[in-house]
């Protein structure tokens, strides 16, 4: 058991979400709008699920068995975190990224070029 509160509840509804996606996948007779309503969801549920908010800013987007994936994060580590959360989703045959990662900002609060200082 967790210590923080949510967490449970959280893991319970992406895990339910998770099999209802998975059966809607395999059900030949399934609404095409219910499986991706339900992949969409899935995907928003496992990114809502985190722990960090930047994952939680994410939009995804799913149609024809490709899901996209849109927002601004901080780090190009939560944007690799925003793909590992979505990558085994049943019913996306492919990810399409489309996840920014901001610009740092100075203490002036203007953006500085993500390379300076590299040259």
């Amino acid at each position: 058991m967790s210590s923080q509160p949510g967490v449970l509840e959280r893991t319970t509804t992406v895990r339910t979400a998770l099999r209802t996606a998975d059966s809607l996948s395999r059900t030949s007779t399934a609404d095409p709008s219910e499986v991706v309503d339900a992949v969409a969801a899935l995907c928003q549920q496992k990114l809502n699920a985190s722990h960090y908010a930047d994952l939680r800013q994410v939009v995804c987007h799913f149609h024809e068995g490709m899901l996209t994936m849109r927002g601004t994060v901080s780090t190009y580590y939560m944007k690799q975190l925003a793909y590992a959360a979505v990558r085994d989703v049943p019913g996306a045959e492919s990810i399409v990224d489309r996840i920014e990662v901001a610009q740092p900002k100075s203490p002036s609060g203007i953006s500085q070029p993500a390379n300076k200082g590299l040259i």
